[in-house]
């Protein structure tokens, strides 16, 4: 009998373990319940993480003086709430909380029915997170983050990219024109009246006319009161090789407005391997190859204005925005 009790048993666990696993196969959403130090850690880990999002279930008048750093708010006692969560974006990573754990569990809840993919809730809430001395802010702001940068059409006529960018904080998040820099033929369906309340998203194209020959990098410049973005697309013969976010973030130009010369700080590096500089037009006025990076250069014969230089390393290439005055 204790061997016939002992079988059953583990052929009990067996079943229970293989279920759980089909389970978990079978529903990929992740729902879960974090202490506020694995909260603190979360946050941490989804820091450059434009698909990550805070956010605060209690009222605003207790929001808008004490938050989570970056933190959005709807607040719980909305008549209107389900109908607020159910307008965010699903397929993203969300973490919240209230003042101590109701309001947050209850939306926990409301989450998991809207078919959200991926929610956090922090277990005791702003309470447990102050008891833990974890910091807050009474900060409010926008972010500019990029989602993705993709190609989606190539072809004889225009290589089309398609390019989402997001608001990863709490306050309105709006956009100057557009600045697109290429010597061949570009445009884009940009709206720069287009306005992002936190963890929202926007997708504009971005046409370039194939058709030549030799390698180009076309720049696109995304301006916001959040910050901006420069992206370089890399084509060669016409076709796109690369869409790279700027990735020579370090690399300072100075005096920058520029009267006669212009220098560079390249961490790490005693060359540049190319540097070229255009006017406003597109026109280029200058191009140089293995320039050392202690080398002034001099632009005294430039006109009066906006002017873009752009540095090429290696395979990577940055444009940074450059006035030359008189």
């Amino acid at each position: 009998m204790k061997i016939f009790t002992c079988c059953a048993s583990f052929l009990f666990i067996i079943f229970f373990l293989t279920q759980n696993i089909s389970n978990a196969s079978e529903n990929e959403n992740i729902f879960k319940k974090l202490t506020v130090l694995q909260c603190d850690s979360l946050i941490k880990a989804n820091e450059n993480n434009p698909d990550f999002v805070i956010m605060d279930v209690r009222t605003p008048s207790s929001w808008s003086p004490d938050h989570l750093e970056g933190s959005i708010n709807r607040n719980y006692y909305d008549s209107d709430f389900t109908e607020q969560l159910d307008a965010l974006p699903k397929h993203k990573t969300y973490l919240i909380h209230c003042q101590s754990g109701g309001r947050s569990s209850g939306t926990f809840t409301k989450m998991q029915n809207l078919g959200f993919e991926e929610v956090y809730d922090m277990q005791g809430g702003m309470s447990s997170w102050k008891s833990a001395s974890l910091p807050t802010t009474s900060v409010i702001e926008p972010k500019l983050m990029m989602v993705s940068r993709e190609e989606t059409t190539e072809n004889s006529t225009t290589d089309t990219i398609k390019i989402t960018v997001t608001n990863r904080a709490n306050d309105i998040l709006s956009f100057s024109p557009l600045e697109l820099f290429d010597i061949h033929d570009i445009y884009s369906d940009f709206d720069e009246s287009v306005s992002l309340g936190g963890a929202e998203d926007y997708s504009f194209f971005v046409y370039h006319t194939p058709g030549y020959s030799g390698s180009d990098s076309t720049c696109i410049i995304i301006n916001s009161n959040g910050g901006q973005l420069d992206i370089d697309v890399v084509l060669k013969d016409g076709y796109i090789q690369d869409i790279a976010e700027q990735q020579l973030a370090d690399i300072t130009v100075y005096p920058n407005p520029a009267n006669r010369f212009i220098q560079f700080n390249v961490p790490g590096r005693n060359t540049i391997d190319e540097i070229s500089i255009f006017d406003i037009t597109g026109k280029i006025v200058l191009l140089k190859n293995q320039l050392a990076t202690t080398q002034k250069l001099d632009v005294s014969s430039f006109s009066p204005g906006m002017h873009f230089l752009r540095i090429r390393i290696g395979d990577t290439y940055t444009t940074q925005k450059i006035m030359i005055n008189r």
